[in-house]
């Protein structure tokens, strides 16, 4: 078996674990059995596009990252929290991605934030809490049920 050959099993089974998935999961998920699962995790089946794919798809991170012959990289993230003022956040991407994803708590204040300006788009969940987003001087708020007025 070559060295990227075991790279990949390894990183298909701690992509499964990380995710709490069974080999049935998996299998739902990516339309294959469990028992080829399981063979390909532990190197009795040959690793080929037709499993790699569904499988990448299933486990939702992409084939490049499966077979990147980086050896030293780790497909599951393990967040570290890094700190600034109120905010406290966990980057849950890796930092090759073109798309970012983070986690953030914020803590209440009566500081207005700062602009930023940036290209591309956001969206958040707010899983406990309200937050009052501000767009240049409108605000919203959802307990007012009002919407912003955008500049022209």
């Amino acid at each position: 078996m070559s060295e990227i050959e075991q790279v990949v099993r390894t990183r298909l089974r701690s992509l499964r674990h990380a995710q709490s998935l069974s080999l049935d999961d998996l299998a739902e998920r990516s339309h294959l059995s469990p028992s080829t699962i399981s063979r390909i995790e532990t190197g009795k089946r040959a690793i080929s596009l037709d499993v790699l794919l569904p499988l990448a798809r299933a486990l939702r991170t992409d084939v490049e990252t499966l077979l990147e012959d980086d050896t030293d990289a780790d497909v599951v993230i393990r967040p570290e929290p890094s700190r600034e003022g109120s905010r406290t956040t966990w980057t849950l991407s890796r930092a090759t991605g073109t798309m970012k994803a983070l986690k953030v708590r914020l803590e209440p204040t009566s500081a207005v934030p700062e602009q930023r300006v940036h290209p591309g788009h956001d969206w958040f969940f707010v899983m406990e809490g309200k937050v009052r987003p501000s767009w240049g001087s409108a605000r919203w708020s959802s307990r007012r049920g009002r919407r912003p007025s955008l500049p022209p």
